[in-house]
């Protein structure tokens, strides 16, 4: 005969395994959160990243064609948000920081010397990969977020004067 003392004993293995697998069974839920969480904050960074950049990239072209008829690019971000060469002009509303490092861009250098982009120090992997707006085509397939540059490349005007609409010489056989 078994005595009640040894069905207690039974009942208490049994349900200390049940609480050992809901034990499991919560940590590998909270693991699969956590997770989540972390590239919803990434994905969420990486679309600050190209908003802030784009930003950045269309204030110094701002920047650039607001100088008539000198035009030169930006000696700092700073000019950027107060122009110093108008009283009141602002080509952005505040200087963003990356976010991707939450510190400062890298900064490209134009051909006059002054800045002509910005980029993330981050040589951490995009999980972004395909699928950019036509203007950011080039960041598919970046192995590192500094490889996505938003930079501004003033067009050259041709030094050659504006065509009359005459005709070249058209040559004749001999």
């Amino acid at each position: 005969m078994i005595s009640p003392v040894g069905k207690q004993n039974k009942a208490n293995g049994f349900t200390f395994v049940i609480v050992l697998v809901a034990i499991v069974i919560v940590a590998l839920l909270a693991e699969r959160a956590i997770v989540f969480n972390s590239q919803r904050i990434k994905r969420d960074n990486e679309a600050e990243l190209i908003y802030r950049g784009m930003a950045m990239q269309r204030a110094i072209a701002s920047y650039y064609h607001a100088g008539s008829p000198k035009k030169y690019l930006p000696r700092s971000l700073d000019d950027l948000v107060v122009d110093p060469r108008f009283a009141h002009r602002r080509h952005l509303r505040t200087r963003y920081k990356d976010p991707i490092t939450n510190s400062e861009w890298g900064i490209l250098t134009g051909m006059d010397g002054g800045i002509a982009g910005v980029y993330s120090k981050s040589s951490d992997l995009p999980l972004k990969q395909g699928r950019f707006p036509l203007t950011l085509a080039h960041f598919e397939g970046a192995v590192h977020y500094a490889d996505w540059r938003f930079e501004y490349k003033p067009t050259v005007t041709s030094p050659l004067p504006p065509r009359t609409g005459l005709r070249p010489p058209v040559s004749t056989p001999n």
